[in-house]
């Protein structure tokens, strides 16, 4: 699991975009940001936020797959995400679909 703080910094630097040297251009081309988890013979479930304070969550077949079998997107604020993020990374995909349930999962 990834820790409160790293992630809390991911959050920051795509709502904040505060980051030394990026520049507008380079916020663009890199608008969101995402994590994945899942099995090699099994579901994998993906959180991809972007800068616009969206957050699409994808449920795929198993990792080779590029159709997601469930997706929807959602707005989403700092701590949301997070949260959300939290979760994720610590494989509550139960929390998620409570808290989520439009998603599919």
């Amino acid at each position: 699991m990834l820790s409160k703080n790293h992630l809390a910094q991911a959050v920051d630097e795509l709502f904040k975009e505060n980051v030394e040297g990026m520049t507008e251009t380079d916020y663009a081309e890199h608008p969101n940001a995402w994590l994945r988890y899942g099995f090699d013979e099994g579901p994998v479930f993906v959180a991809d936020a972007s800068r616009y304070k969206t957050v699409t969550l994808s449920k795929y077949a198993d990792q080779d797959d590029t159709d997601a079998v469930a997706e929807a997107s959602f707005n989403i604020d700092w701590e949301r995400l997070l949260t959300l993020w939290r979760w994720l990374s610590a494989g509550e995909i139960d929390r998620i679909r409570a808290a989520f349930p439009r998603c599919g999962w």
